[in-house]
């Protein structure tokens, strides 16, 4: 099989990951199934954390009534807060009614809504509706990581797999 030395050869077989650390041996195929794994450990990790950005923003808020314009920045450096994350932190706070509205969301999936509803808001029937469709990319974006580690499998096996996948769908 001839290759150039930025390809690495293609198989019809399963692709496992490289053990070890990435490194300039591995392949576009390896480095990039790597990076795809990583990345799904860090959405995975983020969900749960939307809560304790809302809350965090919650207090700054308060807290910044309690400034005069030019000093918040300077408070929040005594604190040790990020300014781009405490302005992350109370869009967050600003855009949920409620903490509870923010379960099963990534930050990132809870900033990009506030674009999407209107300040003073608690979301009602918007928000869940928005919920619901964030909670469906990520089960669509983890049954494709799932998928993308399975084994090839004869299409006899494959096909016996088809009532628990009804099931799945059902449940949606």
């Amino acid at each position: 099989m001839s290759r150039n030395k930025n390809q690495t050869p293609k198989s019809c077989g399963p692709q496992h990951l490289v053990e070890g650390e990435p490194n300039s041996d591995w392949g576009l195929d390896e480095l990039d199934n790597y990076a795809q794994k990583q990345h799904r450990e860090i959405v995975n990790g983020e969900t749960g954390l939307a809560p304790t950005y809302w809350r965090l923003g919650a207090a700054l808020d308060l807290a910044k009534e309690k400034f005069q314009h030019g000093k918040w920045g300077k408070h929040l450096q005594s604190l040790g807060i990020d300014r781009t994350r405490a302005s992350k932190a109370r869009a967050i706070h600003r855009t949920f009614g409620k903490v509870d509205d923010l379960e099963e969301l990534t930050v990132e999936e809870a900033y990009r809504l506030r674009d999407s509803k209107p300040a003073g808001t608690n979301g009602g029937a918007t928000c869940s509706l928005t919920r619901f469709r964030k909670s469906l990319d990520r089960i669509a974006e983890r049954a494709g990581g799932i998928l993308e580690d399975a084994v090839p499998m004869a299409p006899r096996d494959a096909e016996s797999l088809l009532p628990a996948v009804r099931g799945a769908i059902d449940k949606l």
